[in-house]
């Protein structure tokens, strides 16, 4: 007879994974244990996250709030300490809580409701204050091809091989020091131990750049027989070009794209390796009460367009990522094996986790929980999903077929028909034949930002000083 008392709760998070590539989307990319977790539950193909940069997006999902809400518009600011949490939801109830792996908290252990604590950090004060840096230092050796990709003052001297393979190298770190190995490592221990009720958040660095995967896993893919993403352009577009990125795109090639697949998706799978474990441990200590869920931070150009990485925009390829929730127990008679095209957005997760823990959301959590799709009552969820970047300075709205971009720079407001031009090429905004549409959108994101106004929450804070860091308790 399934369960009753309230289930364990465990999210898998990635950063920087785009949706489609992934092995329920795409066979090329080798994800057996992802691909078993959504046999047993379901797939949501069209969820977005609500900022497409790493902690802004992260303080979504803790909250359930709108970033605009929350007010965390980059990676180097935090949560008043007043705002709820979902951790400290769950905490209140009963609740073990425990973060493992990248968080991008800031400050780097920020009391946002956990007890239990494991960081693996990637750049920021993160990087100088974690547990797996301070693991690395103990055991003799240093994460060179990171600390070269994401630290200006090594980057700027970096060797001809990273420019011309846009930092896509095999880990110059033996496999069991490798981040993804030492979060699983951490994520299994923690596993192992917890007492139910408990609430894990494990969080993996990759496939966040740069691509470097232990070389084992990258023997396993063979960059040649990789097939292009479908929005790939031989050229950057009229209206992406002439922005700043991280590398210079103009002379990347479709051999030198696989080449970074093959490494992106290599970080992928062994990524999934780690799943698995955690699955394993799950099913030997008989925890099948638990809600387990996989989503990202945000998604990946790979290719779009011409481009890699991420920044500025509110494509689809990176506003859209990955999610899978999948109910173990069954005793939340959740469909199984299902495909859902329903519009989700990232605090839907939230709304979701404290459902299934059969908990009330605090005032001021602004998601809807997926139950009704879930159990096969709704087929849909959302009609808009919106999404921001650079602080307020670009909006988006999206349909099941329009997506609405606006910004405070003229050259950056498009509007796309998605169902004729799901590359998002072919930019609407100054079509007098789509007037109407534009200002039907317009109007629905000038109801949301209202809706979610700001001045109506506690404000978000910004410590400039490692003094004032250690003052937010």
């Amino acid at each position: 007879m399934p369960s009753t008392s309230p289930p364990n709760i465990v999210i898998l998070y990635s950063d920087q994974h785009r949706a489609d590539m992934v092995g329920w989307s795409n066979r090329q990319t080798p994800t057996p244990n992802l691909d078993r977790l959504a046999g047993f539950g379901a797939v949501f193909d069209r969820c977005y996250c609500q900022y497409p940069v790493c902690t802004p997006s992260r303080m979504s999902l803790l909250t359930g709030q709108y970033v605009h809400t929350h007010g965390v518009h980059c990676n180097n600011a935090g949560l008043h300490p007043r705002r709820p949490t979902f951790a400290r939801v769950l905490r209140e109830h009963g609740y073990a809580t425990a973060c493992i792996g990248k968080m991008h908290f800031f400050p780097t252990y920020a009391p946002y409701g956990f007890d239990h604590m494991e960081l693996a950090e990637q750049d920021g004060p993160g990087r100088f204050e974690d547990d797996y840096h301070r693991f690395l230092v103990n055991t003799g050796v240093i994460d060179l091809h990171d600390l070269v990709d994401q630290r200006h003052e090594f980057r700027k001297n970096a060797p001809a091989e990273y420019w011309e393979t846009f930092g896509a190298r095999a880990s110059d770190l033996p496999e069991e020091l490798h981040s993804t190995s030492w979060i699983g490592d951490r994520a299994e221990a923690y596993l192992r131990a917890a007492e139910p009720p408990f609430c894990a958040w494990i969080g993996f660095i990759k496939p966040h750049h740069p691509f470097d995967p232990p070389q084992a896993w990258l023997d396993r893919i063979d960059p040649d027989v990789l097939d292009l993403p479908p929005d790939w352009t031989e050229v950057v577009p009229e209206q992406d070009a002439g922005k700043p990125g991280y590398f210079d795109v103009a002379p990347l090639t479709p051999d030198t794209l696989r080449h970074i697949m093959a490494h992106y998706y290599a970080t992928i799978s062994h990524i999934d390796f780690q799943i698995g474990r955690v699955l394993r441990v799950l099913e030997e200590r008989g925890l099948d009460n638990t809600v387990v869920i996989y989503t990202a931070d945000h998604g990946e150009f790979m290719g779009f367009h011409h481009l890699l990485l991420k920044g500025g925009y509110l494509y689809d390829p990176l506003v859209r990522v990955p999610l899978a929730i999948t109910d173990l127990s069954g005793a939340r008679h959740w469909a199984r094996g299902i495909r859902s095209d329903a519009l989700v957005e990232s605090v839907d997760v939230t709304a979701t986790v404290l459902d299934a823990a059969g908990v009330p959301a605090p005032p001021g959590m602004q998601g809807k929980g997926l139950a009704p799709v879930l159990t096969g009552q709704s087929s849909q969820h959302r009609q808009f999903v919106f999404a921001q970047n650079g602080g307020m300075s670009m909006t988006m709205v999206r349909t099941s077929q329009w997506k609405l971009i606006e910004s405070a720079s003229p050259r950056d407001r498009m509007l796309f028909d998605l169902a004729a031009d799901p590359s998002e090429s072919v930019n609407l905004y100054e079509s007098a034949d789509h007037a109407g549409v534009r200002l039907e959108l317009t109007a629905r994101l000038v109801e949301h930002l209202c809706r979610h106004c700001p001045r109506r929450s506690t404000p978000a804070t910004r410590p400039t000083t490692a003094a004032q860091r250690l003052k937010i308790t």
